[in-house]
């Protein structure tokens, strides 16, 4: 869980066991309990609009949280059918099973972000790449009333590639796939989380509770 001590041991078996080779690249979403509000919806589609735009075969991941709206699987679900393209809604209970094997993984602030780099950090290779939206104005504005805070402390710590303005996607869609990014990402989880009695682990544990 989120703030406690990281069991390095227990990610490496789960590296080993679920991580496999697969050509085709896979994209899992990562809703929040938030997801009932419009701006959620509308930030996923917009984002995948430019994803579709590639033309290129993707494997697509839908996480619901367990206190999200019911209707936005359906909803996400209706607008991958409406672009003749299929999406998994995945059920696992085992979240670090779902977070490997994916090439990107698409959230707003989860501290799902944290989840990603704890099992990076402990991985012999780089695992894939974050990319948080934060562009739609609503859900800025949200972000900054529940957390008062207008920027992302995940971004600040080098965990999550950040999208503030829709004119980024393209952009940061497709450097999110290149091998560079996923170096620096898995460099910069391994300095902040390997060595949990550090001084940016206790800072970065501290940022995450006043988030969750």
């Amino acid at each position: 869980m989120i703030g406690h001590q990281i069991n390095k041991n227990l990610l490496k078996s789960k590296i080993k066991r679920y991580r496999k080779i697969e050509s085709q690249k896979n994209i899992l979403i990562c809703s929040q309990p938030f997801s009932n509000k419009n701006f959620f919806l509308r930030t996923i589609k917009n984002f995948f609009k430019e994803i579709f735009k590639l033309k290129k075969e993707f494997n697509y991941y839908y996480r619901s949280h367990p206190s999200e709206n019911k209707k936005i699987p359906y909803l996400i679900n209706k607008f991958f059918k409406k672009n003749k393209i299929k999406i998994n809604e995945v059920k696992s209970k085992d979240l670090y099973k779902d977070l490997l094997n994916k090439d990107l993984i698409v959230t707003c602030f989860s501290s799902i972000i944290v989840d990603f780099a704890k099992i990076n950090a402990v991985s012999n290779k780089p695992l894939g790449m974050i990319l948080s939206l934060m562009y739609d104005k609503e859900l800025k504005f949200y972000y900054k009333k529940i957390n008062r805070l207008n920027f992302l402390p995940f971004e600040k710590n080098g965990l999550v590639e950040v999208i503030s303005n829709p004119a980024e996607i393209s952009k940061k869609i497709y450097s999110s796939f290149s091998r560079s990014k996923h170096q620096q990402l898995w460099l910069k989880s391994k300095s902040l989380l390997n060595n949990s009695r550090g001084r940016n682990y206790k800072k970065l544990n501290k940022l995450i509770l006043n988030l969750i």
